[in-house]
């Protein structure tokens, strides 16, 4: 945040919208924060009702610009001195909402250790079971190599591309007659128009990222698709070093990846697309003691899913252990997962 406000004019991502909420609280007016449409209500439904702007009046097919909360918080972020998101949606943003976002001083990325991670999500192609059944007619099957799936997707593209635009026509055929701009904007959505935006959302989104894996020949990809019946197939980027410079490093003239540990400068190099005499690396010193931070490990086994039903009893045993030997005294646990974590604490 001080690399920010001296710039007077940023970006600054976080790896969660929770971190969001802490930098709003924390700093209040000195940054403009903006989320997902899925973060807002839309103000032209009355309440008790409770509909996002994903959902908005203003998401028919040519409705009026609307100045939902949504649609002032982006503005406002964007004019801001400060321009504070978290970096799921900077990216989306950036890669496939293709906006305008203009060239900041600085770009800094908070918890920067997940960003090749959170850059390889943007570009993962995945088709959960449903979505194979609705889109393509049943289970895909199961093929040795990416190679393999980009053939099999060139005859199914253009029919989704059809789909697509037949879900447009099927919109726009559906929009309120004789109404003007600000009449539309207080016509309630259909249950019909609701399904049909939502169907919408996931077949755009899936057609963005299958046609750049269909165009992306010259990445490696890794094929994910575990042999139960209830699996999704995913087709993720085995790096993301082509991608990265055009989503952020070109977004600002300084970029600052801030965490507690990024790894050797010449490794971020390899693995976000930079120039290793670009990279430079600072470090400051921990306000805590040593004696204060020590590392105790307590290693229970390797946990796996195939290991999962016998090593997590015992890890869970551990954790109480751990517990039992401080009553009177604070503490985090750190899960690996929200459902790990209510099985902890059902334990």
């Amino acid at each position: 945040m001080t690399l920010a406000r001296w710039s007077g004019d940023a970006y600054l991502l976080t790896s969660q919208k929770l971190l969001q909420d802490q930098y709003e609280r924390e700093f209040g007016d000195a940054l403009q924060l903006v989320k997902g449409r899925e973060n807002y209500l839309c103000e032209r439904y009355a309440p008790p009702a409770r509909v996002t702007t994903t959902h908005g009046l203003c998401r028919r097919p040519r409705a009026p610009f609307c100045q939902c909360p949504y649609a002032r918080a982006k503005l406002a972020a964007q004019n801001g001195p400060i321009f504070c998101t978290n970096t799921a949606y900077f990216l989306t943003l950036r890669q496939w909402q293709r906006e305008q976002l203009r060239r900041r001083r600085v770009l800094v990325v908070d918890e920067a250790h997940n960003l090749e991670v959170q850059l390889v999500r943007v570009f993962t192609v995945a088709f959960a079971p449903d979505q194979m059944t609705k889109w393509f007619g049943g289970p895909l099957p199961r093929l040795g190599s990416a190679d393999e799936y980009r053939i099999l997707f060139e005859d199914d593209v253009s029919r989704l591309d059809m789909a697509l635009a037949l879900i447009d026509d099927r919109l726009a055929s559906l929009r309120p007659p004789g109404l003007v701009d600000d009449d539309l904007l207080s016509y309630p959505l259909t249950p019909q128009e609701l399904a049909l935006l939502g169907e919408r959302d996931l077949l755009e989104s899936a057609l963005a990222r299958l046609h750049f894996f269909l165009d992306a020949e010259d990445t490696e990809w890794v094929v994910r698709y575990p042999t139960e019946i209830s699996a999704a197939l995913e087709l993720v980027p085995l790096t993301v070093s082509a991608m990265a410079p055009a989503l952020l490093w070109d977004a600002a003239e300084l970029i600052v990846l801030s965490t507690a540990f990024m790894g050797r400068p010449e490794a971020i190099a390899g693995y976000f697309g930079l120039e290793p005499e670009a990279v430079r690396a600072f470090a400051s010193e921990s306000p805590f003691p040593v004696a204060q931070r020590l590392i105790e490990y307590r290693p229970v086994g390797a946990l796996s899913k195939a290991t999962l039903s016998e090593l997590e009893p015992a890890l869970f045993a551990e954790v109480a252990a751990i517990l039992a030997a401080h009553p009177a005294e604070k503490g985090l646990v750190h899960a690996a997962s929200y459902a790990a974590a209510r099985r902890l604490l059902t334990e």
